[in-house]
């Protein structure tokens, strides 16, 4: 009798040196509607979406800690407005900055392909 692993729904991942760390919840593929009803015109109307694969998304947004533990060890420049507010949300980021955080992050979660 074959067992099947347990899905793992939610990871925390070490950013580097000194406790810093991230969770993820895992997003699962599926169907959803999305969209809303006149609410806003902006909106779509309401439609079903397929995600054919989970992913891991953050449980919170970056901190200012976190991004500082990529901009050392990526030797970039960056300067919070806001000092010692470590558990703020990262703030005045260059758009090339953030994408390029993101795909660091990447490389710390666990490939798609394999079960989680």
């Amino acid at each position: 009798m074959q067992h099947e692993r347990p899905i793992t729904l939610h990871l925390t991942r070490a950013l580097g040196r000194g406790g810093v760390a991230m969770g993820f919840r895992r997003i699962p593929a599926g169907r959803f509607v999305m969209g809303s009803r006149g609410q806003c015109d902006w909106e779509e109307p309401p439609h079903q979406v397929q995600i054919t694969r989970h992913y891991w998304m953050g449980e919170t947004p970056v901190t200012q800690r976190q991004f500082a533990v990529w901009t050392q060890m990526e030797a970039i420049k960056h300067r919070n407005s806001f000092q010692n507010m470590d558990n703020h949300p990262a703030e005045d980021l260059v758009w090339d900055d953030a994408v390029a955080f993101g795909q660091w992050l990447t490389v710390r979660l666990p490939d798609w392909r394999q079960p989680a």
